[in-house]
Order: structure tokens, then sequence, then C-alpha cells
């Protein structure tokens, strides 16, 4: 399409040419039109050199950013890694604590539980001996309550012998 239309500005430009050459017998004007499509040949050279320029700028910069999306995503994926472990540990420590918790429970439960029994049996064995000595003593009692009043009689017939 532009070859086209270069072609026909190549055709309109040659006729301009001729026609100015047979009217005026000169081609200033033509060569100021060559001079005016040289600059824009050069403007254009010029503004394809930046867009060439500006596009490589504008793939160094797309080139960029994909790698700090793709350092931020990576970085994202290792927080949300090291996040999920933490949360592991943490309900790891949280059981571990319980368990500990409960195990240190049962352990004073079960020294609590051994040294009750220990009570326990000792309190029995003292009431046993209290009750073995109360035996002993009302025992006691009986026989030097008995011995009295054998001894009292044995003073009073003695005392009735003698006063015979």
């Amino acid at each position: 399409m532009q070859v086209r239309k270069h072609k026909q500005d190549l055709i309109k430009t040659t006729q301009n040419v001729i026609d100015e050459m047979e009217t005026e017998l000169s081609y200033s004007k033509f060569t100021s039109d060559i001079t005016d499509q040289i600059a824009k040949s050069h403007d254009y050279e010029r503004l394809k050199e930046e867009e060439r320029v500006l596009t490589q700028e504008i793939q160094e910069t797309t080139s960029k950013l994909k790698k700090h999306q793709n350092d931020y995503s990576r970085e994202q994926d290792e927080n949300s890694k090291e996040m999920t472990e933490l949360k592991r540990q943490k309900n790891e420590a949280q059981v571990e604590k319980e368990l500990n918790i409960q195990y240190s429970e049962r352990q004073i439960q079960g020294q609590q539980s051994c040294e009750d029994r220990l009570h326990k049996k000792k309190e029995t064995e003292l009431q046993k001996e209290i009750d073995r000595m109360k035996a002993v003593l009302e025992t006691e009692q009986e026989v030097n309550a008995a011995v009295e009043v054998h001894l009292r009689e044995r003073v009073d017939l003695l005392i009735g012998k003698y006063k015979e």
C-alpha cells in the first residue's frame, strides 16, 4: 500500500517537473520539493531510530517488570511456605505443651495418690496400734481392778485375822 502511494507520488512529482520545465523552463519548485522530501525522509529515519530505541527500552522495561514480578511471586511463595511451616510448628508446640501438661498433671496425681495411700496405710497402722493399746489398757485396768479387789479382800481378811 505504501509502495503504491510512493509510486503515485513519484508519478505526480515527475509530471509536476515536466509541467514546470515546460512552463517555467526551470525546476526550482522540483528542487524545493526534493529538499522537503529529503528532510521528511531524514525525519522519518530519525523517528524510525527513536521508535527502535523506544521499542528496545520497552522490551527491557517489560523484561525487568517480568523479572520483578517473578521475584515477587517467588518471594510470596517462600513467605507462604514459611508461614505454613511456622503454623505447623506452632500447632506441634501447642500439642506438645498440652501433652506435657496432661503428663505432668497425671504424674502429680499419681504421686499424690501414692502419698495418700502411704498416709492412709500409716494412719491405719497407727489406728490399729491405738486400738491395741486401748485393749491392753482395758485389760490392764480389768486386771488392776481384779487385783485391787483381791488385795482388799486379803487386807480385810488379814485385818480380820489380826483382830481376832
